[in-house]
């Protein structure tokens, strides 16, 4: 792959965008951003892009606080399939 000085953005993009609606769920979008393997999808309303809706979001404000790391973390790092 070329430098990131001399790619374009047109060169790294996903063309093939995922949306939601305003009024889907995020339960919804989280399960459209978990089925495509992406972090962001475009919110839209009345057929317009109006915002962006990105997995910090989501884990910022969306999340609860009081969640216990040990649940929800991956295991196995550094041992070799």
């Amino acid at each position: 792959m070329a430098p990131a000085a001399t790619l374009t953005v047109r060169d790294v993009m996903k063309a093939d965008i995922k949306t939601v609606k305003t009024t889907d769920t995020v339960s919804a979008a989280i399960e459209l951003m978990t089925t495509y393997d992406i972090g962001s999808v475009i919110v839209i309303e009345d057929a317009k892009p109006v915002g962006i809706l990105t997995e910090r979001d989501i884990l910022k404000r969306v999340c609860p606080k009081h969640l216990c790391i040990k649940d929800d973390m991956r295991t196995g790092l550094g041992r070799k399939a």
